[in-house]
């Protein structure tokens, strides 16, 4: 058996990407040779997907008008030919499989023996790899080494792969890998913030909550009224580990569900359903949140949770791809048209990588199976803080979607008429990001009355009640005091940047954007 060498598949190609500059594993996490053991053989096993190439380049295709692409999907729907078509060979799918299974007598996953999806048209092959597997599939053997208490498994250089197998993509899907420590990459220039609030309308002190229902209709277009309800089929959400547990064990996410919707006015009842199965209720509140806003603002249409595949026998946290993959090849009828995560991504992938690639390619079957994806762009700033680490690199970050097939949703505080007027950013001069914007909209300032209307105010201040929109803002709740950048590292502000590792998406630029690297 040959093996080939796969260009940046290093532990830091999946970890590292403008968090460290270090070439290995050892270096950038600071190790001494005995902080370095060889992986145990008991150890639970790793779950890792490796994707192949497709079969036809499915770009010219995605690059047609709208109407062309959705009439060339139709007719490959209707002959089922589109995943012969931009699926994975079945020759470079039954070769993989039989290198894997009968030379390498390593276990495959699919939905004989787990909720995983292995098949050519989905170009995936599931694997559950121990460390004697993990060497003779990837030619390294896999070492165990500690990071501030906690031990993870990892590796040395470039994994490397059989010659015959048509690899595009590995992904490991696993949540508990630690960045390195992070390095500043900072420009030379230095920014010395002002004192006080560091975004305009994110300091009312006359706050009021409203429901989701209620901010749809009354700050938004949205075409969901009672009267006139779109249904879209299921809406899926992404509910990693927790699926339909709640933290209360008498009670069902269904019962749950129509109680709140009795509290908030809504008759309607949407059917909760899961793919794949629980077994951690920790963040089932994040869950209660997604599922909440959207039955309130649409409860003609069912909701599907994706919680994504454990370990075969062992209750390892999974990443996103096996959840996400799982919507794209769910049955028909339980099929999502539009797919929600809340959830952000917990590695930092270097372009070009295999593992960008996977999760790159996951999303182009979203953009041929007609499912629209929304991905939350994290609640910690520029930090893009996961569950292991902060990124404080100094730089803006954005890693979650990876990808022109996705829509990356960043946070907003909406001010009311009377929150505003509680607001100093908006009804004082007193720091400087504020502009006094209400006595400018009270005194009929042509300027600020134009823009607030260019971001949704519909009436002038005499005829605003106070529950109307005045004013839409980016949601950044920090706030300096002295050297303290208060709720820095808490979930206060709204994430997003330009992604460095992929151009400019074509529709952006024509559009006339050319966001400079960041």
């Amino acid at each position: 058996m040959g093996y080939t060498e796969i260009p940046s598949s290093s532990l830091l190609d999946l970890l590292g990407y403008r968090v460290t500059s270090a070439k290995t594993v050892q270096e950038a996490y600071q190790l001494s040779d005995e902080d370095i053991t060889p992986l145990p053989s008991d150890v639970p096993p790793l779950r890792v997907a490796l994707t192949l190439r497709r079969a036809n380049n499915p770009q010219p295709l995605l690059d047609l008008p709208w109407g062309e692409r959705q009439n060339a999907l139709k007719k490959l729907n209707d002959s089922n030919t589109l995943w012969k078509t931009y699926g994975a060979s079945q020759e470079d799918f039954d070769t993989a499989v039989d290198i894997i299974r009968n030379e390498l007598e390593i276990t495959i996953l699919d939905e004989t023996n787990s909720d995983l999806i292995t098949s050519a048209e989905s170009r995936t092959i599931w694997l559950e790899l121990k460390p004697d597997d993990f060497q003779r599939l990837f030619g390294l053997r896999p070492f165990l080494f500690f990071q501030e208490q906690d031990s993870q498994s990892g590796w040395e250089g470039n994994l490397r792969i059989d010659e015959r197998i048509n690899l595009e993509g590995v992904f490991i899907d696993f949540t508990g890998l630690t960045p390195p420590p992070t390095e500043d990459y900072s420009p030379d220039t230095i920014f010395s913030p002002a004192q006080g609030p560091q975004s305009i309308g994110n300091s009312s002190a006359g706050l009021k909550a409203s429901y989701p229902n209620y901010i749809s209709s009354r700050f938004y277009n949205f075409p969901l009224k009672q009267s006139h309800r779109l249904s879209l089929g299921s809406i899926g959400l992404f509910a990693p580990y927790i699926g339909e547990l709640t933290l209360d064990p008498e009670l069902t996410l269904q019962e749950a569900l129509d109680g709140y919707l009795d509290t908030v006015g809504v008759s309607d009842r949407p059917t909760i359903s899961t793919r794949g199965k629980g077994w951690l209720a920790t963040y089932a509140v994040e869950r209660d949140l997604d599922t909440s806003i959207v039955a309130a603002i649409n409860p003609n249409s069912n909701i599907r949770l994706y919680t994504g595949s454990p370990l075969y026998e062992s209750p390892v946290l999974p990443g996103s791809f096996s959840a996400l993959q799982a919507a794209t090849w769910d049955e028909p009828e339980l099929r999502p048209k539009v797919l929600s995560s809340s959830f952000v991504s917990t590695y930092f992938l270097s372009p070009d990588s295999p593992f960008q690639k996977a999760e790159k390619e996951l999303y182009i079957d979203f953009a041929l199976r007609g499912i629209t994806y929304f991905v939350g762009s994290g609640d910690t700033g520029s930090n893009t803080r996961n569950n292991y680490a902060t990124l404080a690199n100094g730089l803006a970050n954005a890693y979650n979607s990876n990808t022109a097939y996705a829509v990356s949703v960043g946070g907003t505080t909406l001010s009311s008429r009377f929150t505003a007027k509680n607001d100093p950013t908006l009804s004082s001069n007193q720091y400087a990001v504020s502009r006094n914007l209400v006595d400018a909209a009270k005194n009929g300032d042509r300027e600020t009355i134009w823009r607030l209307i260019k971001g949704g105010l519909k009436s002038s201040w005499r005829t605003l009640e106070d529950g109307d929109l005045f004013i839409e803002a980016a949601w950044n709740e920090y706030s300096l005091s002295g050297k303290t950048l208060d709720s820095f590292f808490g979930y206060s502000a709204g994430g997003g940047g330009v992604d460095p590792t992929q151009p400019t998406p074509q529709y952006q630029q024509d559009y006339g954007l050319a966001p400079p690297n960041s």
